[in-house]
């Protein structure tokens, strides 16, 4: 999604149905992921895929529920792999 020194913002969306919703690529310099209805992909929403040491703004997006538990089994990130960058994903939104 966003390469070495480039700022990205991804808002406004719906992403779903899909193998992986979003795939993060690090580093970069900042990267916004928000107001955006990420549901229903097989295997991740956010996958994060190479090493970064900045963390993701991925606050304020319906995630099609706003169990903490279940968000976090559909994010492959640094509480998965240490090497990985962090999605931060909350504040949850409450609805699409």
């Amino acid at each position: 999604m966003a390469g070495a020194r480039n700022n990205a913002s991804l808002r406004q969306n719906t992403i779903r149905n899909n193998e992986v919703g979003i795939r993060v690529v690090g580093p970069w310099a900042s990267l916004v992921i928000n107001e955006n209805n990420i549901t229903g992909n097989e295997q991740f929403n956010i996958l994060v895929v190479g090493s970064g040491d900045r963390s993701v703004d991925a606050s304020g997006n319906w995630w099609g529920t706003v169990d903490k538990e279940a968000i976090e089994r559909m994010i492959q990130h640094h509480d998965d792999d240490s090497s990985l960058s962090t999605i931060i994903y909350e504040p949850i939104a409450v609805g699409p």
